[in-house]
């Protein structure tokens, strides 16, 4: 789980992160989870979605969600939890439980792509600009601080 707190340890907004199997290619995926609560505010769904990012950059692989945006490139497969030792797991992506930890999510955007030539391509035909502060820990450290002073 992504989550930030204030300063009384209280979280204000968090997404799920989840290790999935892209059973078509043989490979991981993380699939980044719904924001709670949905009203959260632009800054703070940034910052989930760049510590979700760094983490797929980390692993090599891609950063998928169900939450795109216009300039979103749809991921070509379904992916798939494999299990799971709990007997049931609420799946914020399919708005309900599922028994085992077994599931498909289908229709996944794709936010991050580890293979460059993509990035690249995919920026340049829908003229993404990124959210890229020169200094992401200072961004991340003022986001914080907002959240800190905020009343809650």
């Amino acid at each position: 789980m992504l989550a930030i707190q204030n300063k009384q340890s209280i979280t204000v907004a968090r997404a799920m992160i989840r290790l999935m199997w892209d059973i078509k290619n043989k490979r991981p995926v993380l699939f980044l989870e719904d924001f709670y609560p949905d009203s959260i505010s632009n800054q703070f769904r940034i910052v989930l979605i760049k510590f979700a990012t760094r983490r797929a950059e980390q692993l090599g692989i891609h950063l998928l969600s169900k939450e795109g945006n216009p300039e979103s490139i749809a991921y070509e497969n379904p992916i798939s939890s494999l299990g799971s030792n709990a007997p049931f797991v609420y799946v914020d992506a399919l708005h309900e439980i599922q028994t085992e930890g077994k599931f498909d999510i289908p229709n996944s955007q794709i936010l991050y792509t580890p293979y460059r030539k993509m990035q690249d391509a995919t920026a340049e035909k829908f003229k993404i600009t990124t959210y890229e502060p020169a200094n992401f820990e200072e961004e991340e450290k003022k986001v914080i601080s907002k959240s800190s002073n905020a009343n809650f």
